[in-house]
């Protein structure tokens, strides 16, 4: 919400916009950052048909995640944001996808389309084709012991 007063979030949409086989060749994931600003999960299997997301909450009295969820309502405001971490997955195909963030505020129901200008992208692992590598100085230094598993993905955190 960029003014008052709050807006209600409905939930995600996921559109699959393709589907292709996985690229051959190899990857460098990019360093990304994980802040500690709390988060609310969202979990995304884009082999799924239909696709849907599943909110994934923790119980923060015991730490223990709870059973996940199809629904999702959140009240948004300049002075309350909400952090929503998506985790998609495609475990067979080159997936681009985008996410419609359904929402209700004081002049009505409204979309709001995450991947409008460019798709995100989510691709399966060809069995045996992806290596880790780091970066050191200027150059990609093997990391065997950082490969991915068939079926299994990167870590990005």
């Amino acid at each position: 919400a960029v003014s008052d007063p709050p807006v209600l979030i409905n939930g995600i949409r996921v559109n699959v916009v393709s589907r292709a086989e996985p690229p051959a060749g190899w990857f460098r994931v990019p360093d990304v950052g994980c802040g500690t600003q709390p988060v609310r999960r969202l979990t995304v299997d884009l082999d799924d048909d239909p696709v849907r997301p599943r909110y994934i909450e923790v119980d923060e009295a015991t730490d223990e995640e709870k059973p996940a969820r199809y629904d999702l309502t959140l009240r948004v405001s300049p002075t309350d944001p909400e952090v929503l971490e998506i985790n998609a997955t495609a475990r067979r195909s080159d997936v681009r996808f985008t996410l419609t963030l359904l929402y209700q505020s004081q002049s009505g129901a409204g979309e709001y389309v995450i991947g409008a200008d460019e798709p995100l992208r989510v691709t399966a692992l060809r069995p045996g084709a992806a290596q880790a590598y780091d970066v050191v100085g200027d150059a990609l230094v093997r990391s065997p012991d950082r490969d991915p598993s068939p079926g299994g993905s990167l870590p990005l955190c």
